[in-house]
């Protein structure tokens, strides 16, 4: 199921969750599931097809390792669309990592304006502290 989402392969995803009932929560070492993988790869494909034929059988704000969610990771990355897309699907966008830095946290380290941008237009905080005391 991660290969598929990483790789968005929608036929073989529906192929193991319809012939092998696969479990849509199942993690890897790093607690990702296919979810939080699909998004750390902007697979909107993948993302859409849980929402709109899964939408009861996942957690969209799952949590990996370090604490980051699907939404954690499509920020880090920049994938706008894949931002807004789980913004309106009402997943947690205030979530903060081991280090309670934020999606806005990561966007404004990496010198990412449209992201940030798309944040703030969000309402993300913009005074949330991270670990070290740190606003965005």
């Amino acid at each position: 199921m991660h290969v598929c989402a990483e790789y968005g392969n929608t036929k073989l995803f529906e192929y193991f969750k319809k012939e092998y009932d696969a479990e849509l929560n199942v993690t890897n070492k790093l607690r990702e599931t296919p979810f939080t993988t699909a998004a750390r790869e902007g697979r909107l494909l993948i993302i859409k097809l849980h929402f709109e034929k899964y939408h009861l059988r996942f957690d969209p704000d799952a949590r990996t390792v370090d604490e980051w969610s699907a939404f954690s990771y499509a920020c880090i990355n920049g994938f706008l669309n894949t931002i807004e897309y789980l913004a309106s699907k009402k997943v947690n966008i205030h979530t903060s990592d081991r280090n309670k830095r934020t999606a806005l946290h990561w966007a404004v380290r990496f010198d990412n304006a449209k992201v940030t941008e798309l944040l703030l237009n969000l309402n993300m905080n913009h005074q949330a502290h991270d670990i070290e005391g740190k606003t965005p």
